[in-house]
């Protein structure tokens, strides 16, 4: 902005007196010398005449000199005031500016008249007539009828005078310099307004120059940007025809600009985009602009994907369309990838369960309108946690991408198979007419994913267990349809492996036979619901009481008292086993310390511990609090122990074996004889004891091979330097007799001694301590 416009006349400045005295001192020496003259020369002096004509010539002067001074100081102000004027209007920045420094020049120029002044670009003013200055006419000021258009436009009073200035500009539009006043300016005043319209014509081209240069920057920015701008934008005329297009468009689909002049637009767009566009520029004509996203094709036949947004316009051209086209080519190829990550697996490229389980509801929908069958297929491979755990997670991946391909290649072409995660697989088969069909497809998965496959110079066998199930239009959840066929893969399982099931109802009902199992279980840990039993071991010769092994049972609210073989299996599966076994170990101790206190000497007590147990990091402590709870010795603590845990690379539970060892217990394999342990491993291991199967036992008496495998046993025993072998399963006397001639010392059976609760276990120490007192 400008500073402040206002213009202030300068003030008139008196006369000085020094220029009276001297006229006054000139003025009587005419006099002066009249009468000196008239004095030499003799002559009468009319001293009237003489002071008359002195007055006159003196006041003559006088006036003369006053109306001099006056016009002077009028002058030096209008020129102070055009100086005052012409600094303002260099300062001034837009025609408004100008507009009010002239007004305020005028009203100070005109001083003591009503006076306005307009910058006009022309007027009408055919009765104008010129008051000439000098002889410069092309400088005058045109004095114009007050009844003219233009001044009567601008509200001047019919009485008033009205000039007006052409102003000499070059480039301004605003061409005339407009003054109003109440009475016509005198000839010196309208001199001064010419100088001033001069002043105002500069200022109005400077300013209008400046506009022009900041329009042609802007101009010159607008194409630059036009140029540089990575979105397409084009004139198109009302037949579509591409008027002018940016030069982005041969970034985007390669065609220059120049050459697409003149085209249609249509050419450019993707076939089943056409009838898109169409619309969208219709809908442009009604709402004046429409956003879409279409498809352009490149002269490669490229797609690319843009948003175009279409403007209608009308000028003197006529109408048109402004389109301007934003690419996101890139944006939609990572949608479409992150979208094919969101339901496909990394590793395989297989459908995921999201994508699997929308199918499946496409599934459901497509049979209720054509009334087929679909299935489902689960599968997961065959002890696949071997393979990573023993060659490592980088083959394990190699290996999924292999059956990945392989199951591919059995399927049907419009099946889809998943990957559900880890060693899991699914298929989901639509439109079955013939469930032969889908068992076909199930036995050729099965042989496809039991032969052989080479990963990194190994070859695996890993094979596989499927589960299928059926739907229809009368399923009401996809759930429902995946659970029976994770109901038939675990039937699968449990049949062998390396097979396929169909579901079959009663597996739902097991499988909730089950979970009822699972929920009153973990109701009965935390009720107290499951108690020690007790079965002795004893001496085969004298049938004393050496030592007790606990036998968990189960008081069940509606089932009964029921054995380990209704639960014990489960509770390994689902992990109850730990709680439960914490349960038996401390309530068996418990009750073992108090009957050696009463009895007064040590027994053994036998407690079972399962795989499961021994990768709990916990068990150690436990040992350790059930020991020092109960006042049980360590030694006398037998912990048994079957042979599949000491499996070769299990070394995991062979350091829980050494730490339980280093407290003082005892472990004993039990069943020993039935599983797959290495000598040479058992060996390496701190175990006291064995536990002879009843497998052998029922063989006995025999004859000499079946006599000489249970002999075998006994001498391996002897062999490793343990302890102690008990033979579990004596049912008859020939047994025990046969044991005790094979050199067996500490037996276990129905024939020594049942089962039995806590409280008969107590009267049976009793009894043998009454008797030994009898004896004694």
């Amino acid at each position: 902005s400008m500073a402040s416009t206002s213009i202030s006349a300068a003030p008139n400045q008196p006369t000085p007196w020094w220029r009276f005295a001297l006229l006054t001192v000139l003025a009587g020496f005419a006099p002066l010398s009249v009468v000196v003259s008239d004095t030499l020369m003799g002559r009468p002096t009319d001293y009237r005449g003489l002071f008359l004509g002195t007055f006159i010539v003196f006041a003559t002067v006088i006036l003369r000199l006053g109306f001099l001074g006056h016009s002077l100081n009028q002058s030096t102000s209008r020129v102070r005031t055009l100086n005052a004027a012409g600094n303002h209007l260099v300062q001034a920045l837009t025609t408004e500016q100008i507009h009010q420094v002239a007004r305020e020049a005028v009203a100070e120029i005109l001083q003591g008249e009503v006076t306005d002044a307009w910058l006009v670009q022309q007027s009408s003013t055919d009765d104008a007539h010129e008051l000439a200055i000098a002889d410069d006419e092309a400088r005058a000021m045109r004095a114009v009828p007050p009844t003219d258009p233009l001044p009567v436009s601008l509200g001047v009073n019919d009485d008033a005078f009205f000039g007006v200035i052409s102003l000499a500009t070059t480039v301004a539009e605003v061409s005339q310099f407009a003054i109003s006043s109440s009475r016509a300016p005198s000839r010196s005043a309208r001199t001064t307004l010419v100088q001033l319209a001069d002043n105002v014509a500069h200022a109005l081209d400077r300013v209008r120059h400046a506009e022009l240069a900041a329009e042609n920057e802007s101009s010159e920015r607008l194409q630059r940007l036009l140029h540089d701008a990575s979105d397409v934008i084009a004139v198109l005329d009302s037949d579509l025809r591409i008027t002018y297009v940016t030069p982005a468009v041969a970034r985007l689909i390669g065609p220059t600009a120049h050459s697409l002049t003149g085209t249609s637009w249509m050419d450019l767009v993707h076939t089943e985009d056409q009838a898109l566009v169409e619309r969208a520029l219709t809908n442009s004509e009604s709402t004046r602009s429409s956003r879409t996203e279409v498809r352009l094709v490149t002269d490669t036949n490229e797609e690319r994907f843009v948003e175009m947004t279409a403007t209608r316009y009308e000028d003197e051209t006529g109408t048109g369309f402004t389109v301007s086209c934003h690419d996101y080519t890139r944006r939609h190829e990572l949608e479409q990838q992150l979208k094919h990550q969101a339901f496909h697996d990394a590793l395989t490229g297989l459908a995921n369960r999201t994508l699997l389980q929308e199918r499946l509801r496409q599934a459901i929908t497509h049979s209720r309108r054509n009334g087929k069958e679909f299935a489902v297929m689960f599968i997961d491979l065959d002890d696949f946690k071997n393979v990573n755990d023993s060659l490592g997670h980088a083959v394990g991946d190699s290996l999924l991408r292999t059956v990945a391909r392989r199951l591919r290649s059995t399927l049907r072409s419009n099946d889809i198979p998943a990957r559900l995660g880890g060693d899991e697989f699914a298929v989901l088969l639509e439109e079955v007419d013939d469930p032969r069909e889908v068992e076909l497809v199930a036995a050729r998965v099965v042989e496809a994913l039991a032969q052989p496959i080479r990963v990194g110079g190994s070859e695996l066998l890993v094979g596989a267990s499927v589960g299928v199930a059926y739907g229809s239009s009368a399923t009401k959840d996809i759930e429902d349809v995946m659970r029976n066929a994770d109901l038939a893969l675990y039937d699968a399982k449990g049949s062998g492996k390396n097979r396929y099931a169909i579901f079959q109802p009663e597996m739902h009902e097991f499988a909730v036979s089950k979970m009822q199992l699972t929920a009153d279980m973990r109701r009965g840990i935390a009720r107290n619901e499951f108690v020690v039993h007790f079965q002795p071991w004893k001496d085969l010769s004298d049938n004393t009481i050496i030592g007790i092994e606990a036998l968990a049972r189960w008081n069940h609210p509606t089932k009964g008292v029921l054995s380990p073989a209704h639960f014990i299996s489960l509770a390994e599966e689902t992990g109850l086993i730990i709680p439960l076994g914490r349960e038996i170990l401390e309530s068996a101790l418990i009750e073992a310390g108090q009957w050696q206190e009463n009895i007064g000497h040590e027994f053994l007590v036998s407690v079972n511990l399962s795989g499961r147990q021994l990768l709990d990091s916990c068990i150690v402590d436990d040992v350790k609090f059930a020991l020092s709870i109960s006042g049980v010795p360590a030694h006398c603590l037998v912990l048994e122990i079957t042979e599949s845990v000491l499996l070769p690379g299990e070394s995991v539970m062979a350091d829980r074996l050494r730490e339980l060892a280093e407290l003082g217990v005892r472990l004993y394999i039990d069943d020993f004889g039935t599983g797959y342990s290495s000598l040479s491993y058992l060996r390496q291991l701190p175990v006291s004891g064995i536990k002879l199967a009843r497998e052998f036992v029922a063989t006995l008496p025999g004859d000499d091979n079946e006599t000489g495998l249970v002999r075998a046993i006994y001498d391996l025993s002897q062999t490793l330097n343990l302890d102690d072998v008990v033979a579990e399963g004596i049912e008859t006397e020939e047994q025990r007799t046969a044991l005790l001639d094979l050199g067996f010392k500490i037996g276990q059976g129905y024939l020594l001694a049942r089962p039995m609760g806590a409280e008969q276990m107590r009267e049976m120490f009793d009894q043998e301590r009454r008797a030994l007192q009898e004896l004694s």
